[in-house]
């Protein structure tokens, strides 16, 4: 039986983090070519030894720097003979606290990762695309980046800047067939937001009381799952989200309802 992605190929940079492993996995699942992306060395090794890469399918890539990404593309395009879609999972979460007490090098990291490096992988990406005939382009913003957050101001900002840049490049690449989108996660069970409770104690609060507060914010009662935010990225890449380009789409919960 015919599989959703057989006989596309995927780049997906932040490939070894939670999110991205479970978009890899289920990429893979589907079908898909994969090429890998992360800085993480160690875990990019790992997820490829578990989905049986070939060698030549990943490659330890910092998103910040225009080289590195560079490099990273024109070998993704070689190895899979072709780049339809851009998965764009690369991310970190920054500090906890008012937005003017963020350290300013801890800002400038923030927007390095987050909004660099997404413009990084898609300004590389997206003519490899178009030289393949069109495809799709996902990237990873947060429900933060749509409402803001009262500590993790300096994130959303990131975030929300992601959401603009993903409008303004469905706008400039629509009429070449290539569609741009982004998720937006809620609060996803992960080790990024373990990292946010432990960031919130740090400033005073009890980490039992901020996952409390975390929870309550998602009337369907749970934090989502990794696997949750790969089934709407793989929907917004797919032929099914055919005429859906410069969408936000929120995995929240029901948060921003």
């Amino acid at each position: 039986m015919a599989k959703r992605f057989d006989g596309r190929r995927v780049l997906i940079a932040g490939a070894a983090g939670a999110l991205g492993s479970a978009a890899a996995r289920a990429f893979a699942g589907e079908g898909a070519s994969l090429f890998a992306a992360d800085h993480d060395g160690a875990a990019l090794e790992a997820l490829a030894a578990e989905l049986q890469f070939d060698a030549g399918r990943h490659a330890v890539t910092d998103v910040t720097d225009d080289k590195s990404v560079a490099a990273c593309v024109a070998a993704a395009e070689v190895a899979l003979g072709g780049i339809d879609i851009l998965v764009n999972a690369s991310g970190i979460a920054g500090p906890a606290g008012m937005m003017i007490d963020c350290a300013l090098e801890d800002w400038d990291r923030l927007f390095a990762v987050n909004v660099r490096g997404t413009f990084l992988m898609c300004k590389h990406t997206i003519p490899a695309i178009r030289r393949a005939g069109g495809g799709a382009v996902v990237n990873y913003a947060s429900s933060a980046g749509l409402a803001g957050d009262d500590s993790l101001g300096p994130y959303a900002a990131t975030k929300g800047a992601v959401v603009l840049m993903t409008r303004s490049l469905a706008l400039n690449h629509a009429p070449e067939g290539i569609r741009v989108n982004c998720v937006c996660p809620g609060s996803i069970d992960s080790p990024m937001l373990e990292t946010c409770f432990d960031r919130e104690a740090a400033h005073g609060g009890e980490r039992d009381a901020i996952r409390a507060r975390y929870l309550a914010g998602h009337p369907i009662g749970r934090f989502g799952l990794p696997r949750e935010v790969a089934a709407a990225v793989l929907f917004l890449a797919s032929d099914d989200a055919a005429f859906l380009a410069g969408v936000a789409l929120p995995v929240d919960g029901a948060a921003l309802a």
